[in-house]
């Protein structure tokens, strides 16, 4: 299985302005360093959650024998569980075949879940994909809450928290070891992956 971000979020979940609000600092030049935390605060948020936070593009591929990929693939449904809830749609769904030739996936070939999280497809039927290939099923995918005001309080106070403690130490070891912000990520991690 692999999976690798195609186009990056283009924004943050927390405001630069609230951010500073939060750590009481009024002076321009921490901007730089502010703005570094927060995007470092969301990478771990985003980690330890399991989850795309902002809206991002991704190709997850998977196969080496589908049916062995038992985090993704499920045989019984012909379910194939994609990560970074929450899911907002699929791109693409293609697979290489004996011959090394990508073939995309008609969409009515297979459905599209976003209501459950974390998001799946599921296919039809399963073609005859080159099963010697670790990427003979390739999806691309849209995941994140889309706009900042949708990604649950709770992420953004644990961000706010592993800022201010990044800020306050200018040190990263402290802020990811504490015990209170993973308790409250906790609740929103997802545990599939």
């Amino acid at each position: 299985m692999g999976l690798s971000q195609i186009t990056p979020p283009d924004g943050e979940p927390l405001a630069l302005n609230d951010a500073k609000l939060y750590l009481r600092v009024d002076n321009p030049d921490e901007d730089a360093l502010v703005s570094a935390l927060i995007t470092a605060a969301r990478e771990r948020a985003e980690q330890f959650t399991q989850r795309q936070l902002m809206t991002a593009t991704w190709l997850f591929t998977t196969g080496d024998n589908l049916h062995r990929q038992a985090t993704a693939y499920d045989p019984v449904t012909n379910r194939i569980t994609l990560p970074k809830p929450p899911l907002q749609s699929v791109v693409s769904v293609g697979f290489v075949d004996s011959n090394g030739v990508l073939n995309p996936m008609d969409p009515s070939e297979y459905r599209v879940s976003v209501g459950e999280e974390p998001g799946f497809i599921t296919l039809n039927t399963i073609p005859a994909y080159d099963t010697n290939r670790d990427d003979a099923f390739q999806i691309q995918f849209v995941a994140g809450y889309g706009d900042a005001s949708a990604v649950p309080q709770g992420i953004v106070t644990a961000m706010k928290w592993m800022i201010g403690e990044a800020y306050g130490t200018r040190t990263e070891s402290e802020a990811a070891q504490n015990s209170s912000i993973e308790r409250l990520l906790g609740i929103y991690r997802v545990w599939k992956w």
